[in-house]
């Protein structure tokens, strides 16, 4: 049973006249969508108990540092955060309802400097077998997300949505998706309902069977905003009362099914051998910071699927670096103001004559199927806990 929901609203959820509560799914990375003519905001509508509940992980996103060493001495030491979720479809929307726990009710406050906890909901553009996931943070180059946020607000409500390819890429969006954000003072949790078309002009989602989704939360008691959130890996809404798209379906649960992906000892001495003179990971720092992505907590943030295809295929999902200008070529000459260029060892990707973009990282297909799939064992046995307070934050992005 789920603490938090024993109380408060997940009381009302749990007993609500005429409402039978539905039995948690067991652990997946697809939770289905119950089908209902009426999807509501509100969080302790009955129709929600109706809809099974998925309890799903959100881990701290510890690849972009922002100049506060307040918040990168919390950042070093907070862990994974649980949450449940429901999902519930009609012909014209669909809706995720996310229950968290927080013991403490943050809202944005401009006259004192108190950050606001915050919830997004996330969905690719484009999706399907043989398409790649987007990168977790607001996308990438050539995978795009649109973005649903919430926050909690002292002075106003702040409700905003975006289209995004990539760091720095934000653009809003005028789309008619209703949001909620409650926070039950007894249950010291809080719940946010969105329900959003399933047809845009940015998104279509009419006849999709599995749709990939990630959330985000920002907690303003642990000085979370921008960057720095936690963040739950792509899992997928079913759509359908039968699941018709076995293949996807399997692509999508690929080594996120419990079962051993391989040998996690071997992956860290071939990771050990291969990747150790670009990324930082686990006690290997001896790279550059920023010339690569750092590593360290890239098991609780990317599906295993997403990494097995940066290994195989890197330019598959090409990630802007988040803040390109951070590290200057002294040696070069200043341009007309007086400034530096980038260092282009920093840059993680380079542009093709056609206009495209490919990463620096090289292809590793020569590797053994297993061998692969040891690699990807030991990366996603990291940043499942809580890391050592003495460990200092990641400075970069995750791929």
């Amino acid at each position: 049973m789920i603490p938090h929901l024993t109380v408060g609203l997940g009381l009302a959820l749990g007993t609500a006249a005429d409402a039978r509560p539905a039995a948690p799914q067991t652990p997946d990375t697809i939770l289905v969508a119950r089908k209902s003519r009426k999807l509501s905001t509100d969080p302790a509508d009955k129709q929600w108990a109706k809809a099974a509940p998925m309890d799903v992980m959100l881990f701290r996103q510890r690849t972009v540092s922002l100049m506060d060493i307040d918040a990168n001495e919390v950042l070093a030491k907070v862990g994974p955060r649980k949450a449940t979720v429901r999902a519930m479809y009609s012909s014209e929307a669909v809706a995720v309802w996310v229950s968290w726990p927080d013991d403490t009710k943050d809202e944005l406050n401009l006259d004192d400097g108190t950050y606001g906890d915050a919830i997004a909901f996330s969905l690719p553009v484009v999706f399907g077998e043989g398409v790649a996931l987007p990168y977790l943070g607001m996308g990438d180059i050539d995978h795009p997300v649109v973005i649903a946020s919430k926050r909690a607000n002292r002075h106003a409500v702040q409700e905003r949505q975006f289209i995004a390819a990539g760091f720095g890429s934000l653009q809003p969006i005028d789309i008619n998706t209703e949001m909620s954000l409650t926070y039950d003072d007894e249950a010291k949790a809080w719940t946010a309902v969105f329900i959003r078309p399933l047809v845009d002009q940015n998104l279509n989602l009419e006849g999709a069977v599995h749709v990939p989704f990630s959330l985000a939360t920002w907690d303003g008691s642990d000085l979370e905003r921008g960057g720095y959130k936690s963040v739950m890996r792509w899992h997928a809404l079913q759509l359908a009362p039968e699941e018709t798209d076995a293949a996807y379906a399997a692509a999508l649960r690929w080594g996120e099914d419990g079962r051993e992906i391989g040998d996690a000892a071997h992956g860290k001495e071939l990771a050990g051998q291969l990747c150790i003179a670009c990324h930082h990971f686990d006690d290997k720092t001896i790279a550059a910071p920023g010339i690569a992505p750092n590593l360290s907590s890239i098991g609780g943030q990317a599906s295993a699927s997403y990494i097995r295809d940066s290994i195989l295929d890197p330019s598959l999902v090409v990630v802007r670096n988040p803040n390109a200008n951070r590290h200057y070529n002294k040696s070069g000459e200043k341009d007309r103001l007086g400034g530096y260029s980038p260092n282009p060892m920093y840059q993680w990707y380079t542009k093709t004559e056609d206009g495209g973009y490919q990463s620096k990282m090289p292809k590793y297909g020569h590797l053994s199927e297993s061998d692969v799939d040891d690699i990807v064992a030991y990366l996603k046995s990291t940043g499942q806990a809580a890391p050592a307070a003495t460990q200092p934050p990641a400075t970069e992005a995750a791929p």
